[in-house]
């Protein structure tokens, strides 16, 4: 059985309470994406691409989703030990 180590990041508050819009999440992973227009045009949407693709270099994936009573959730889920290509 493969041992993944996880770490959770709730409440991301760049996305609000609401969280980010259900039709966005499968999106949200790639390179110039912005889950939140109402920030003024700040950031280039490009932190959660790079943060995916880190994720997938080490056999991991990045999860990205809404929390059932408001907010955002990004976990980070990576192998533990060896992995063989």
């Amino acid at each position: 059985m493969l041992r993944k180590a996880k770490i959770s990041v709730p409440g991301l508050g760049v996305f609000g309470a609401a969280g980010v819009m259900p039709e966005l999440l499968p999106q949200l992973g790639r390179p110039f994406v912005r889950g939140d227009a109402s920030r003024g045009g700040r950031g280039s949407g490009l932190g959660l691409s790079i943060a995916t693709r880190a994720a997938e270099l080490h056999a991991g994936k990045l999860h990205l989703h809404n929390r059932d009573g408001g907010g955002f959730v990004a976990k980070l889920c990576l192998p533990i030990g060896a992995v063989s290509e």
